[in-house]
């Protein structure tokens, strides 16, 4: 043991020491330290007593304050802590002099992630029990289960650690115009030992950390954007905020210069064109004005209405492989001019008439006329006869029992409409009641949606038919001699009613509705009509001879499209009146009731209904919003059914028993009467009241 002290004494940094008293205890712990008293800190632990039969000895801790700038490594730091754990032991069973009585007992505890303890007889033996993430070394060698724990006995723990890797991934999109890495930062599952108090069986508890660790090296994604030909765009700060990550995110590490957008052409208007919404209330005697109410664009002869803008083409992009990337195509203004309109090259439109200026916009398409007006200064009746005017209608009195008045324009009524029908391009105003009657206001713009809606569903059609009809040629059934002959009209019959069922049926809805509305429609959709009732429905021999003949007809009908997108903005289309009974209303826009309200009647409308009277019975629908002040009567036995889009809302402000309200294809029927009530669907289509 001297020599072993020898050998340590050195870099012994701290020991416990006893002795008879105090004095005696700290001189053995300085000798075997081989330290003086100036190079120490001393701790009294006990102080002793000294009694007749017995005596307990003084116990002091010395402890080296070595001088700050004197470093170990951490290894030697582990040496003096199983050193000092050895002499420790020694120290307190071998200085001890007269025989005491015991008092101290065995125990184990963690201090600082190391295994200390204290053994003093060998009927006292403290123990330790690891744990499966951890590795308990006893004296160099792995022990699994409970060690039992001698003096002199060094104890190690050592702890697991799992690791996820980093995993990472590089992709360019279709148009070459970004890169991104998709990275998924690997962690490092790591297990710290937990400090515990004395005592004499320890069982060893940890604590789990997990700490991130990215491998992604700067070099891997340079490697990669030089692989796939990536020269423009680079985010090199992106780059590195990749490979410093701590979490996982996706990084655009290369984006192209998107092309610049051009504009399409347009018509710029001298004339304000637009319609403000205006409020229409109910009078004193009971019916609506109108026409205090409405600004008009009147225009004289001669007057130039607008300059026509050729369409700007965009700036072309660079795309992460350093090709140029061309903008999105752009078109001119397609004008469409009645005889009351004139363009003198290049770019004026003037007016050859005097009326109100009307304007119709869809995509680039815009259709300007100058629209006049008819004055009718007496009852609409058998004597004056039906009305079907080119331009407005003015009717100074009644429309009678039986009677037809049409319009390309709108239609103005000063008086009530009787069991008669009335059709109107635009809006349609009755200052009084309007009683088991037809009205119908804007039906143009239905049919150009419709016509629309089913044009898309031939386009999708006619892509296919064509990749059959590609893949059909090779097939030797279908001999090219034949094909000279009859053209590619037998081919088109055997896919149209086997195959595309689903496709002819829109064809058909197609050409019937076009068919029906020829006078209202461009000429553009009459030469689509006529070209797929041809080759498609009547399968004539001359429609299509080549594939590529089809082929041409279907980017026409997609450029078509293309030219018509875009939401339609016109003069606003409305119905207004006070009061409906027994009636049929329909617009493509709104309707407006501000009288009593509407008793029994169908009303429609592709925006917005209001009402401000009562709904007594009847049928509503409005894509967008319906509103009524009351609905029903108290004590149900009348029955309203009020319905909207899944988009749409419906607002009440009183609605009784009997109530039938619809959004969507969800519904509520009113039990009770309720009020300020709103209906819409919500995020997962279910009917929300409140």
């Amino acid at each position: 043991m001297k020599a072993l002290m020898r050998e340590v004494n050195a870099v012994v940094k701290s020991m416990v020491s006893k002795g008879k008293n105090i004095e005696e205890a700290i001189e053995s712990a300085l000798s075997v330290m081989g330290k003086d008293r100036a190079q120490v800190e001393i701790e009294v632990i006990d102080s002793g007593k000294k009694r007749a039969l017995w005596s307990k000895p003084a116990v002091v801790k010395v402890t080296y304050t070595r001088d700050k700038t004197n470093t170990i490594t951490a290894t030697e730091e582990s040496w003096l802590d199983d050193i000092e754990q050895v002499l420790y032991e020694d120290a307190t069973s071998s200085l001890s002099s007269a025989p005491v009585k015991k008092e101290a007992k065995s125990e184990v505890w963690i201090e600082n992630g190391k295994v200390r303890y204290h053994h003093y007889d060998e009927k006292d033996y403290p123990t330790i029990t690891p744990r499966k993430e951890v590795t308990l070394l006893k004296n160099g060698e792995e022990t699994k289960t409970t060690a039992i724990i001698e003096s002199g006995d060094v104890l190690t723990l050592l702890t697991d650690q799992e690791r996820e890797e980093t995993v990472w991934k590089m992709h360019m999109d279709q148009k070459k115009m970004e890169a991104t890495v998709k990275l998924e930062v690997g962690k490092v599952k790591k297990y710290e030992i937990v400090d515990q108090k004395p005592t004499r069986n320890l069982e060893v508890k940890v604590k789990e950390v997990e700490v991130p660790e990215n491998t992604l090296k700067k070099k891997d994604v340079y490697q990669w954007l030089e692989d796939y030909g990536v020269t423009e765009g680079v985010n090199h700060n992106a780059i590195e905020e990749a490979v410093f990550a701590e979490e996982s995110d996706v990084f655009k590490v290369a984006q192209g210069q998107s092309p610049i957008p051009g504009t399409n052409g347009d018509v710029e208007f001298y004339i304000d064109t637009t319609s403000e919404k205006v409020e229409y209330k109910e009078l004193d005697d009971g019916t609506v004005d109108f026409k205090n109410a409405r600004q008009f664009s009147n225009v004289s002869r001669g007057e130039v209405l607008g300059k026509v803008i050729a369409a700007v083409p965009g700036t072309p992009g660079v795309d992460l492989q350093g090709e140029e990337v061309p903008p999105p195509p752009v078109h001119d203004v397609k004008l469409r001019l009645d005889k009351s309109v004139h363009l003198i090259e290049p770019d004026q439109l003037v007016s050859l008439s005097e009326g109100r200026l009307d304007v119709e916009r869809r995509g680039v398409l815009c259709r300007v006329k100058v629209v006049p007006k008819l004055y009718v200064n007496r009852d609409v009746d058998v004597k004056y006869g039906n009305v079907d005017y080119y331009g407005d209608v003015e009717v100074n009195g009644s429309i009678r029992e039986f009677m037809e008045v049409k319009a390309k324009g709108e239609v103005q009524v000063q008086g009530s409409i009787h069991f008669s029908k009335v059709e109107s391009a635009r809006s349609i105003y009755a200052r009084r009641n309007v009683i088991q009657s037809n009205l119908s206001a804007g039906d143009r713009t239905f049919i150009v949606q419709e016509i629309t809606d089913d044009l898309n569903t031939v386009l999708s059609g006619i892509k296919k038919c064509v990749n059959a009809a590609e893949q059909l040629m090779g097939v030797s059934s279908f001999s090219n001699k034949d094909i000279s002959k009859k053209g590619l009209s037998s081919l088109l019959r055997l896919l149209m009613e086997k195959k595309l069922a689903w496709v002819r049926k829109a064809m058909k809805r197609y050409v019937s509705k076009v068919k029906n509305h020829k006078e209202s429609l461009e000429e553009e959709w009459i030469f689509i009509q006529e070209r797929l009732e041809k080759g498609f429905l009547l399968y004539h021999p001359e429609a299509f001879q080549t594939v590529k003949a089809i082929h041409e007809f279907e980017i026409y009908i997609a450029e078509w499209l293309q030219a018509m997108e875009g939401e339609v903005t016109e003069s606003e289309v409305e119905v207004v009146l006070p009061y409906s009974l027994e009636s049929q209303i329909y617009s493509s826009g709104n309707i407006f009731i501000k009288g009593p309200g509407c008793y029994n009647s169908k009303l429609h409308a592709a925006q917005r209904i209001d009402i401000t009277g009562v709904v007594r019975g009847g049928y509503l629908f409005a894509s967008e919003e319906v509103h009524a002040s009351e609905t029903g009567i108290e004590g149900g036995g009348v029955r309203a059914i009020v319905g909207t889009s899944k988009e749409g809302v419906v607002k009440l402000d009183t609605v009784h028993e009997d109530t039938i309200v619809l959004v969507g294809n969800r519904r509520h029927v009113f039990l009770k009467t309720a009020h300020n009530v709103q209906a819409r669907l919500d995020e997962d289509e279910e009917l929300v009241l409140f």
